[in-house]
């Protein structure tokens, strides 16, 4: 596999090289995408959770429920830029 990143990423890949973190540009690339396969894991089991919740109120029954939500973020928005 070869990898082409942009001039930035490619300096932060030599800096943690030079400060010893990594022993090597894979095994920089192996810990990247082991945290990247974590963090995506952690977010399905948060939406999971979220969504089985019964008390939780992501969903919006009809269409009186989804005005009245988007007044109320009007409202706010209102208020804020006021304040």
């Amino acid at each position: 596999m070869v990898v082409n990143l942009p001039p930035d990423l490619a300096e932060f890949v030599s800096q943690q090289l030079a400060s010893g973190r990594h022993a090597s540009e894979d095994e920089l690339v192996c810990e990247a995408v082991r945290a990247m396969q974590q963090r995506r894991q952690t977010l399905k089991e948060m939406i999971e959770e979220g969504l089985a919740d019964p008390e939780n109120d992501l969903v919006l029954e009809d269409d009186a429920a989804l005005d009245e939500f988007f007044k109320g973020l009007a409202d706010e928005l209102t208020s804020v830029s006021h304040s």
